[in-house]
């Protein structure tokens, strides 16, 4: 009998933990909405003060915490949504306004996820002003790509009048190195026909002032060379006629005086009139010294290192 007591009145306290387990969920959910409904109130009221202040930003963070507590609310969702929509209509920043329409598209997928289905009509709506919105502002968008790439085409242009007078190798460098760095910022892809037009009369232009300019300059550097090479060999001609005996004696070395300017020698840079008088002098030398320091000498001049002009 005790067993059997003990039995029921486990039953009944597993039965009463149940029926309070309901009470408090039910009084749960109940204190849930209650509360839910006074946050709303709370948020409205904060977002029209920061509003009245003039502090669109913390207006915007209310309203969007609203939505993050209350993603199905639909109220709260157009309340958002809308007020981000003014935001892009009274921006004047292409980049404020796609940040803005980033906002609006994710407020729309959130609700998307949580909308009932009466929703649907709303959600579409809203899709379809919103894609308006990223339609125009792709038009916006490129014509501002496209003034862009115009404003850097005629920079290129006074960077091609520029080079046009200017010879000196410091100078052109700069020139060169300046228009790389705006053909980089081309978007060429937003090319218009005149755009590309221009952009190839340019290159054009460029390369041709290279090749003149680079060969000018290899000219005045090839002319300095020359002068140069006949100063050195004239310099080893003068002292070796000075001291012919000991050269030709070997009590003066030969190779010594020759290894550094003569030896370097590069002939490919020689005028015909420099070139003729290397091998004058050359010969003159060869003819004087002794057998043994001819195979030095040819030695030295085949495996020396030569001068490089540019």
């Amino acid at each position: 009998m005790l067993i059997l007591l003990l039995i029921l009145n486990l039953i009944l306290s597993f039965f009463l933990v149940i029926y309070i387990f309901k009470v408090n969920k039910k009084m749960g959910y109940y204190l849930g909405d209650q509360l839910g409904e006074v946050n709303l109130k709370s948020y409205h009221r904060r977002s029209d003060q920061f509003k009245k202040e003039g502090n669109d930003l913390l207006a915007r963070m209310v309203l969007k915490n609203a939505f993050i507590h209350q993603p199905a609310n639909r109220s709260v969702f157009t309340e958002y949504i809308d007020y981000v929509l003014e935001k892009i209509d009274s921006s004047s920043e292409q980049e404020q306004q796609r940040s803005y329409l980033a906002e609006a598209f994710e407020a729309l997928f959130t609700f998307s996820e949580y909308a009932e289905l009466n929703d649907f009509n709303l959600i579409e709506d809203y899709q379809e002003k919103l894609e308006g919105i990223r339609e125009e502002l792709g038009r916006e968008g490129q014509e501002e790509i496209r003034a862009r790439n115009q404003k850097l085409l005629k920079q290129l242009q006074e960077l091609v009048e520029k080079l046009e007078e200017v010879d000196g190798e410091s100078e052109i460098r700069e020139i060169l190195e300046e228009a790389t760095r705006i053909e980089e910022r081309l978007e060429f892809e937003f090319f218009t026909a005149d755009d590309n037009k221009c952009y190839k009369d340019l290159q054009k232009s460029f390369e041709r002032l290279a090749v003149s300019k680079g060969e000018n300059l290899n000219q005045n550097n090839y002319q300095q060379y020359n002068q140069e090479v006949v100063t050195r060999i004239n310099n080893i001609f003068t002292e070796v006629s000075n001291h012919e005996k000991d050269y030709k004696k070997g009590k003066k070395d030969i190779i010594e005086l020759v290894k550094d300017d003569l030896a370097t020698v590069n002939t490919e840079y020689l005028t015909s009139e420099a070139l003729t008088y290397f091998n004058h002098v050359y010969n003159y030398i060869f003819t004087l010294i002794s057998d043994e320091k001819k195979f030095e000498l040819t030695k030295v001049m085949t495996t020396t290192r030569k001068d490089l002009v540019g």
